[in-house]
């Protein structure tokens, strides 16, 4: 009967020579990781508020017509992620969530590059659709933060990159309202794209995966959805997530058209939009740790 190999340790000790000084590998990866959230965060919120806008760009003037486009192109996103999210959490089991990070990102430079040319809002469409396909970067990037620091540590990693993540919300949102209103909407997201593969080239040339993380992931236990599902306090888990999520991205699909509607000053609307969904960010706060904490001392 063949027997289990035990889970391999990382070896946390590791350094490597950075900017002519000794870093221990982890504190390189984390704080790449988190260069990483952040870029890729206000890319990610640099246009699609501003969705609307661009689904008016296109050509539907109705406001109801706008409204319902806009839902549902906002929709169509999550709907593709919750079939390919799970696919491709079991791949970066097997070939590690770096490279599923990078092919994230940039895939997310590629399609929103592609929205800020398209020409109808079924383009659009089947842009988004594509886009959910690429699902999964938030879970995929916390996996990476567990890995990215010692047990020790851990509680205070996956807080900083929870900070990071509303950081982004924070600061993409205005920068991309300005530059839709000055440069016009499709500006926006080219903006988006090329924020992406900023965030790409920043994984691809300062994280390192730590020798011994291939082992671990091939040697730690994998829960089945059957077991996740008995665990208890799971699913009213999943239902208050649920619901929240229904609650907090409902009204951000239309608030640039309520802007449009009580604001008449042209040029405005995108900006404004910008700063109260970055407003609404600011009342975040991460769980596990304190909402910003950036140092990285070594051991």
């Amino acid at each position: 009967m063949s027997q289990t190999p035990p889970p391999v340790t990382i070896d946390w000790t590791e350094q490597h020579a950075f900017l002519g000084r000794s870093l221990y590998v982890w504190q390189v990866n984390l704080a790449s990781l988190l260069g990483v959230l952040f870029v890729a965060f206000v890319g990610f919120y640099f246009a699609s508020p501003f969705l609307p806008l661009l689904v008016r760009h296109l050509g539907v003037t109705d406001p109801r017509a706008v409204a319902i486009w806009s839902g549902v192109l906002i929709g169509l996103g999550p709907a593709s992620a919750v079939i390919a999210s799970p696919l491709w959490g079991r791949l970066a089991d097997r070939i590690g969530g770096r490279l599923l990070l990078v092919r994230t990102v940039f895939g997310f430079a590629l399609l929103n590059g592609l929205c800020a040319v398209a020409t109808t809002v079924w383009q659009l469409a089947a842009l988004r659709i594509l886009m959910g396909t690429l699902g999964g970067f938030t879970a995929v990037a916390l996996a990476l933060a567990s890995l990215s620091a010692p047990p020790e540590r851990l509680t205070r990693a996956i807080a900083m990159a929870q900070s990071t993540q509303i950081l982004g919300l924070l600061v993409g949102p205005a920068l991309g309202g300005l530059l839709a209103d000055h440069l016009g909407i499709r500006a926006a997201f080219m903006g988006a794209s090329g924020l992406a593969i900023v965030a790409g080239l920043n994984m691809l040339l300062l994280y390192r995966e730590p020798q011994s993380s291939a082992q671990h992931r091939k040697t730690r236990p994998k829960a089945s959805v059957r077991a996740l599902l008995q665990t208890p306090g799971f699913v009213p888990i999943l239902v208050v997530l649920f619901a929240g999520s229904c609650t907090d991205r409902s009204y951000p699909t239309l608030t640039p058209l309520f802007v449009a509607f009580i604001a008449p000053a042209p040029g405005t609307v995108a900006s404004v939009t910008g700063i109260i969904v970055a407003s609404g960010a600011s009342s975040r706060r991460p769980v596990g740790g304190r909402q910003l904490a950036w140092g990285l001392p070594v051991q």
